[in-house]
């Protein structure tokens, strides 16, 4: 594993901190199992609010066959722009062990491992919080906020083995107590009783979310011996088949806990065009057929100035503790979550169930690379490569850049131009696309990017005049429809509150004043030096993309025939967020066939952003509320996560959305969107003829992956990626079933229902308890098969 640290510039400097106390890693425990952090054993650390220039996100290599060591630890986050406009709480994050990092915001990792295997260790060192629900109680799905301290990591933007066989794989499949330190220490003490050993260490294969990662307990005499606890430690092993080069990002996402740990618990991941043996000529090819134009030419030019892996990142965090009218916290925040359950966090609130946490502020925060409101510095006329990654959990982005004069009026500079290249880690079909958006109504263009959580974005900027500007969401031409929806996660970021709060997010306040629109960064333009020339803008899809080299993108090539399923996000349904054709984790599941091509259509994702796990879609089919109001999002377009907010103002929602939840109301169908991808056969040896020429230098490492010897069953998910929605169970397995076997008739193939359900779900219980006989948990007759 090679390090490379990005410099500590302006990481001192500015008017105002924000201050990172990372919280002492033992901590005193409960009789009765479970405790808290003592007040005020906290170390401190302090990064800059508004600094003169932006953070680097740090990078670390991977190579064939390394690993890197990921820790999760508790720390105290103050944010304090003055007296009245602060926040302090306690959350999770992500450090390196020997990497530099500011803050929350943790490594990216450069995975120079394709054709490959890589490693992640991730080690759990939050305090100890009990499992909520036993194993002797057999039940180890339920929905809600819980296990707040429990963790685990998700990566998007890889095409891999989503790894776990089934929902109960604890540690490894079929073995729960696999890497226990003691094999004495039953499975019930070792997720309930807080004065057991953490240590445990588990291997898995690949994407599997179902393995649960435990905390923190203290130091104790046991078993005659004196433990050293260390929280347990998840070592996921990737084999990466070749991957299109591109820009995703890793985080949490163990059920229950994964809204209250992403906010701050979030990093980038890069897989560099370098890896490819024809480098950026092999990928992309010039659209002039002759190419006289040398356009592309000049295109792939500045792209191997800026790879991938040394572009500008900007990640975008969400944190959500703003107060409704009451003061009493919204119905997002992660207070609201923290207190949601029993136990509630114990890094939220003390051992009496008091708030640990002050919000003075009242508002929700947005910081880019763990700075507020940083900026960055580009030269004028000349272009600047920058992947803008969308880590919030909830809201959605409409960002353009704008001039703010001295009243805070808010100005479109139409001297600065975004051009777009890829989305969600895979290169547009034909590139650059110059952004236009020109909603219903409106008489002007404009020059913005949308993006729903978990988006991602390779763009290039350019502006022509040097000054100061800013980076702004909410100013451009989408805003949310307060019409259709009243809750905070449907709105734009910036916007005035869809749900009558009182205050807009703290990124409004902007050189005294509170403006129309949120501030995410200054972007400092500064005159291009005598001695460059100034560079001349591109048209559009100078470059196309040869896409069709990978297996899993090559769509004209795919199976046949398709499989054809729907999929709708349900309002408001069961007194939660929302659920999946009426139906809530885990009763919900879409059969897929490894190795067939599937063809979905999907709704009600102008509200609810859909996120399949372990593969890339393509957008076969758009609605015309997409399609005539911007370019943002084109039929041919990839994406992992897709969210249309255009359609909240391009198309004629009802005053109740999509449908309000209630019994035998009927669905309103405007944002039908069709995708398309494959599910790849995981049985079957991906060294073929086409992955094997563009493995290169890694192409002998191909001999020693772990390939199954037969097919084996997988299991991965799909579901809204509004992060508290997922946690209260608006998401579906996904079974990748091997050839042969039948999928249930009532559940295959996948349909959207017209009306709202007026069954209420059972209490789930996809399990029986563990029996320490078969060393397995068994499944009901309602998961046959899984």
């Amino acid at each position: 594993m090679a390090l490379h640290v990005g410099d500590n510039r302006g990481r001192q400097q500015g008017a105002h901190k924000l201050v990172l106390v990372g919280v002492l890693l033992l901590f005193p425990l409960l009789a009765a199992g479970w405790g808290y952090p003592e007040e005020g054993s906290y170390d401190r650390l302090e990064i800059p609010i508004r600094p003169p220039s932006l953070p680097v996100v740090p990078r670390v290599t991977l190579t064939p066959r390394s690993d890197v060591k990921v820790v999760m630890k508790p720390a105290e986050l103050s944010i304090a722009l003055s007296k009245s406009e602060s926040l302090k709480f306690a959350s999770s994050y992500y450090v390196v062990p020997g990497v530099d990092t500011t803050g929350i915001q943790a490594p990216a990792l450069i995975l120079d491992a394709v054709c490959s295997t890589f490693s992640i260790e991730l080690t759990n060192k939050l305090p100890f919080q009990p499992f909520h629900t036993c194993p002797a109680g057999g039940n180890f799905i339920s929905n809600g906020p819980k296990d707040f301290q429990w963790t685990n990591l998700h990566t998007h933007g890889l095409k891999v083995d989503p790894g776990a066989t089934n929902i109960s794989n604890l540690c490894e499949p079929g073995n729960p107590k696999a890497g226990l330190a003691n094999p004495d220490i039953s499975i019930q003490d070792y997720y309930c009783n807080g004065s057991v050993p953490s240590s445990q260490f588990c291997k898995v294969r690949a994407d599997n979310i179902f393995v649960m990662d435990r905390p923190l307990a203290k130091e104790e005499y046991h078993y005659g011996e004196r433990q050293h606890p260390d929280g347990a430690t998840i070592k996921y092993t990737y084999p990466l088949i070749p991957v299109v080069p591109g820009v995703g990002w890793y985080h949490p996402h163990h059920h229950g806990s994964v809204g209250i740990q992403t906010p701050t618990s979030a990093a980038p991941w890069i897989v560099p065009e370098s890896y490819l043996p024809g480098g950026l000529r092999q990928l992309f090819q010039s659209n002039d057929k002759n190419n006289k134009c040398r356009e592309c030419d000049r295109l792939l030019q500045i792209l191997k100035d800026q790879p991938l892996e040394r572009s500008t990142i900007l990640q975008i965090n969400g944190i959500w503790f703003r107060n409704t009218t009451t003061n009493a916290p919204d119905d997002d925040t992660i207070p609201f979550l923290g207190s949601a359950s029993s136990p509630p966090s114990i890094l939220l609130f003390n051992k009496a169930g008091k708030p640990r946490y002050k919000n003075l502020a009242g508002r929700d925060w947005a910081l880019v690379n763990s700075a507020f409101q940083p900026t960055v510095e580009i030269t004028a006329e000349r272009y600047s490569r920058w992947q803008i990654v969308n880590t919030m959990s909830m809201k959605w982005l409409d960002l353009t850049i704008q001039k703010v004069d001295h009243k805070g009026k808010l100005t479109p500079v139409d001297t600065c131009k975004m051009r777009l290249l890829a989305r969600d880690g895979v290169p547009l079909p034909e590139f650059p696309r110059l952004l236009s958006s020109t909603p219903v109504g409106s008489h002007r263009s404009y020059n913005d990017l949308i993006m729903g959580p978990a988006n991602r974005a390779d763009i290039l900027i350019k502006c022509d005049v040097p000054g100061t500007y800013v980076l702004a969401s909410g100013a451009g031409p989408f805003h949310t429809n307060y019409d259709a929806c009243r809750a905070t996660h449907c709105e734009c970021f910036g916007d005035r509150p869809a749900n009558g709060a009182k205050l807009r997010p703290a990124n409004n306040l902007y050189c005294g004043r509170e403006l129309n629109a949120a501030v995410l960064a200054v972007v400092e333009v500064h005159p291009m030096p005598s001695k460059l020339q100034p560079e001349e803008d591109f048209s559009d899809n100078v470059c196309r993309s040869r896409l069709d080299l990978f297996e899993y993108l090559d769509y004209r090539h795919f199976p046949k025939p398709a499989i054809k399923q729907c999929y709708s996000f349900m309002n408001r349904q069961f007194g939660g967020m929302c659920s999946i054709n009426n139906k809530l984790f885990p009763d919900g599941v879409a059969y897929v066939e490894q190795g067939s091509q599937q063809i979905w259509k999907i709704r009600d994702i102008t509200f609810h952003p859909w996120h399949l796990h372990e593969t890339p879609v393509r957008l076969k089919n758009l609605p015309p509320c997409t399609t005539r109001v911007t370019n943002n999002f084109k039929e041919g377009d990839w994406l992992d996560a897709i969210l249309l907010p255009t359609c909240q103002t391009g198309c004629p929602w009802p005053a109740h959305g999509s449908g309000n939840g209630t019994c035998g109301d009927r669905v309103t169908v405007c944002d039908q969107t069709t995708i398309q991808w494959l599910a790849t056969d995981f049985s079957k040896s991906l060294i073929s003829h086409r992955n094997r020429a563009l493995c290169g230098r890694n192409k002998d490492d191909l001999k020693s992956w772990p390939f199954p010897s037969k097919c084996t069953q997988r299991v991965s998910v799909f579901h809204c990626h509004i992060l508290p929605h997922e946690d209260e169970g608006c998401m579906a397995l996904v079974l990748w079933y091997c050839p042969g076997y039948k999928p249930p008739r009532d559940a295959f193939p996948g349909r959207c229902p017209n009306t709202y359900s007026c069954n209420s779900p059972a209490a789930p219980s996809p399990c029986r308890p563990y029996d320490g006989r078969r060393g397995s948990y068994e499944w009901n007759d309602n998961y046959r098969g899984m």
